[in-house]
């Protein structure tokens, strides 16, 4: 059980990085397209 909670919180905090990086991303390029595509292969 612990080890799955240590998961659960491995995998949040990995998605909260991504996310930052694509909001990062977003502000510095206006290109909206090449932002969409990086969301792609990250979900894949």
């Amino acid at each position: 059980m612990m080890m799955m909670m240590m998961m659960m919180m491995m995998m949040m905090m990995m998605m909260m990085m991504m996310m930052m990086m694509i909001t990062s991303l977003i502000y510095k390029s206006s290109s909206i397209q090449y932002t969409n595509v990086l969301h792609h292969c990250i979900m894949k």
